[in-house]
């Protein structure tokens, strides 16, 4: 692990970082829209980002964790059955080149890999740049890893879909609060990614109360291009809490087109 997520070293250094900083933000690198919102995103957060099949929830992701690698930042990126290699490919389109952040170890996969899929993965051509994590019956090898990676100084984004399929909802939410602890120790900013289609709406309802803070999008197709709305739930840490910021996606990413705050 030591090879791939980093050395011990640079975990107390991190932590004395954010010590006693509630405000810190980190810009996002989507055109207009930290200026929308007032300010970057807090840092010490988690961040649930739900979004209907054809939004563009992942790409939001992907681009602020992409702003950050550029700035200097190092990423954790978590898949569960989605190659790593397709998620390079995927970003690549909105122009967004990683290869050479994977090469580096500056950008990093681990692929977290449900008792269940365990066949389906394993099947699958094998990737030097990710490491498996095996998860067995419970999260608790997800948890410890996460907790490592974050301490190192990453900021981190799974995927929540294949682990709701395989792990009882109660699992699902004490790994949102662990991270979350992890996030307010330690500092960085840290995404859980969910597709709302996909999960009963009292499991996606359970999920959100236990995040600190809620983006949700829902998608529009307007002329020729794809119109997002991003309802802002909570922010912890930031004032207003509650918003509605809209985004286009184009072939280069999101931009901001306007803002309307919730009273």
């Amino acid at each position: 692990m030591a090879s791939v997520f980093g050395s011990e070293g640079r975990k107390e250094e991190y932590a004395q970082e954010f010590v006693g900083e509630q405000k810190v933000t980190t810009q996002t690198g989507i055109a207009g829209f930290d200026e929308a919102l007032g300010q970057g995103l807090p840092v010490g957060n988690l961040y649930l980002v739900s979004g209907q099949l054809g939004s563009s929830a992942n790409l939001f992701v992907q681009q602020i964790l992409y702003n950050n690698v550029i700035s200097k930042q190092k990423v954790a990126y978590y898949t569960s059955t989605v190659p790593s290699q397709d998620i390079i490919q995927d970003m690549k389109f909105s122009n967004m080149d990683i290869q050479k952040f994977v090469d580096d170890g500056t950008w990093v996969f681990g692929r977290a890999i449900p008792s269940d899929k365990v066949e389906i993965v394993n099947a699958l051509p094998e990737n030097p740049l990710e490491q498996k994590i095996d998860l067995g019956d419970t999260l608790a090898n997800l948890m410890n890893h996460l907790n490592e990676t974050i301490s190192d100084g990453r900021n981190t984004v799974i995927h929540l879909a294949d682990l709701i399929r395989s792990y009882p909802m109660s699992e699902i939410q004490n790994t949102i609060l662990y991270i979350e602890s992890f996030a307010r120790k330690y500092g960085g900013i840290h995404f859980v990614i969910l597709t709302e289609d996909a999960h009963e709406k009292n499991d996606i309802m359970g999920i959100k109360d236990s995040a600190d803070s809620v983006f949700e999008f829902t998608a529009n197709i307007r002329e020729e291009t794809i119109e997002n709305i991003l309802t802002i739930q909570k922010v912890r840490d930031m004032n207003p809490r509650k918003r509605i910021i809209r985004l286009s996606q184009r072939n280069n990413g999101l931009s901001t087109e306007t803002i309307r705050r919730i009273s």
